[in-house]
């Protein structure tokens, strides 16, 4: 995949070996605030880390796992991908996170936007999910923005530190994908 514009500004790109460094600078610096969510931020401790996750994400590319960081003025804002993707069923599920400093601008509703159109339109799925801590109220807006409906939720369905999150569970269908695409 090549670089995808967002806006003037911004843009996705597929991380390169080369970002690993700015990667986990951003990861350390939003380190207190990516970790209230997320448990991966306990374990990404350098450098060497991160670029591991790269190489991981560049394999799991075959099986339709790509992942992409979100530019602005060419600096990494945050992450947006497809998890968890799944051929035979034509589903994946999106993930995302943005620096804290870079929240409340609609930079990972424009990511997500665009992936869903990818997934949609060049992937063939027929379906999205997102999952979303019942607590993050932020995150759970996106998919509400994007036409998603609130399918359920996963009780007990991550351990954060020591914290156990309930998950609401969001489903954007290849026909809700259409008749959303159709009211704009």
């Amino acid at each position: 995949m090549k670089k995808i514009k967002l806006k003037d500004n911004v843009f996705m790109d597929r991380f390169e070996l080369s970002h690993a460094k700015e990667l986990f600078e951003l990861i350390d610096t939003n380190r207190d605030y990516l970790k209230t969510f997320m448990h991966w931020p306990r374990f990404t401790l350098s450098p060497e880390d991160t670029l591991s996750f790269i190489k991981s994400s560049h394999k799991s590319e075959e099986e339709g796992s790509w992942v992409f960081g979100i530019f602005v003025d060419d600096k990494i804002a945050g992450v947006c991908s497809f998890n968890s993707t799944n051929k035979t069923n034509l589903k994946t599920e999106i993930g995302y996170w943005i620096a804290e400093n870079y929240q409340g601008q609609g930079l990972v509703t424009l990511a997500c936007k665009e992936l869903i159109r990818i997934g949609m339109e060049e992937f063939k799925l027929n379906r999205i999910g997102i999952l979303c801590s019942t607590l993050n109220i932020p995150s759970q807006n996106i998919p509400k923005r994007l036409g998603f409906s609130l399918e359920g939720t996963l009780r007990n369905n991550e351990v954060v530190g020591d914290q156990i999150y309930d998950h609401h569970v969001y489903g954007l269908t290849k026909e809700d994908y259409i008749n959303f695409k159709e009211k704009k």
